[in-house]
């Protein structure tokens, strides 16, 4: 629904944000809420996140990707669909500039633990933080996600991680 690139893009108004969002009707919510609060350094698209820094990123140029909520496709039929795997791992290597970081958020466990194992797998990747996740502090400008929001009133576990790849170390 684009809450959250709402409110991160507003508090960190010096960054260039864009936003992914594959469902028709959530982007159009995204782009709408980016408008309504003016938001210059917002773009948005509907290609796959893949495709994105494949094909459209510059190498070295991305701070941050924040991969929040996305589907954990449960059947296995459908494991090359997730996002966090090595192949995704690869292209934000390419992607992400020095000190650039991934940020995952899940209510799915065993997707979280998916997560961590890629990161494992591929190697070259420094995890800085790993588990359950606190709720956003909001008085420290954290934002929140509709999806965490749901999930939190629900009471349902939120699960997360912040990876750096280890340049030199990384696998080609």
């Amino acid at each position: 629904n684009g809450a959250f690139i709402e409110n991160e893009a507003a508090r960190l108004a010096q960054w260039n944000f864009i936003g992914v969002e594959r469902n028709r009707e959530f982007y159009w919510k995204m782009l709408k809420r980016c408008a309504r609060r003016s938001l210059r350094n917002v773009r948005t698209t509907t290609i796959e996140a893949r495709e994105l820094l494949e094909i459209w990123t510059p190498a070295a140029t991305v701070a941050r990707i924040y991969l929040y909520f996305s589907d954990p496709w449960p059947k296995r039929r459908h494991a090359e669909r997730r996002v966090m795997n090595e192949g995704f791992l690869a292209l934000a290597e390419r992607a992400l500039g020095a000190g650039g970081e991934v940020w995952f958020k899940t209510d799915v466990g065993w997707h979280f633990n998916l997560a961590v194992t890629a990161l494992r797998s591929r190697g070259g990747w420094r995890i800085l933080e790993a588990g359950k996740l606190p709720p956003p502090d909001e008085a420290l400008g954290e934002v929140y996600s509709n999806f965490e929001r749901k999930a939190r009133r629900q009471g349902i576990q939120v699960w997360g991680l912040k990876a750096r790849p280890e340049r030199g170390t990384v696998n080609g």
